[in-house]
């Protein structure tokens, strides 16, 4: 089987050698050739001038590229701040000075008596994450808030008050 597949393969290649190509050359006619180098030539130029137009618009996209890579840093880092300053929770609140008491109201006469009531405040500054400071005044929270001073003041007087209602109901008792 071996011999007969290489007497096979010998007599083929011999075939092949042997018998002449079936190329027929063909001559082209001068004004047809004259014809295809001048459009070869027109196209070659409309090329060179697409590659030029591509090259230059190539640059103008790495360009926008990379103002638009700088925009969006800038953008992120802005939208960065703004959440940061959305999600800071501080609030700001006023006190209205209230209408002018008279003296003859019982929060007049108190105030005449005792003074008026002022509880202990702090200032509390709060630096945010793009450097600005926000200061405010705040009341202490708790006892330590408290005016200790006017509280006292105002226990010794009813203590004071309470006591001289005694001693005159000790006077019109006893007489």
């Amino acid at each position: 089987m071996k011999k007969i597949f290489a007497l096979c393969a010998c007599v083929l290649s011999l075939c092949v050698c042997c018998v002449p190509a079936f190329a027929v050359e063909e001559t082209v006619p001068a004004e047809t050739y004259n014809t295809l180098v001048s459009d070869y030539s027109a196209l070659q130029s409309d090329y060179n001038t697409l590659l030029k137009d591509y090259e230059t618009l190539e640059s103008n996209y790495l360009t926008l590229q990379s103002e638009h890579d700088v925009l969006s840093k800038q953008f992120e880092d802005l939208q960065a701040d703004f959440d940061a300053l959305k999600n800071q929770s501080y609030s700001t609140s006023g006190i209205d000075e209230g209408v002018e008491q008279s003296g003859e109201s019982m929060s007049g006469i108190v105030s005449a008596v005792l003074g008026t009531y002022s509880p202990r405040t702090q200032t509390v500054s709060q630096t945010l994450e793009n450097g600005t400071v926000v200061t405010s005044q705040e009341i202490i929270p708790g006892v330590a808030g408290m005016d200790w001073h006017w509280i006292a003041g105002a226990v010794l007087f009813a203590l004071v008050l309470w006591s001289f209602f005694r001693f005159l109901g000790v006077i019109f008792k006893h007489g």
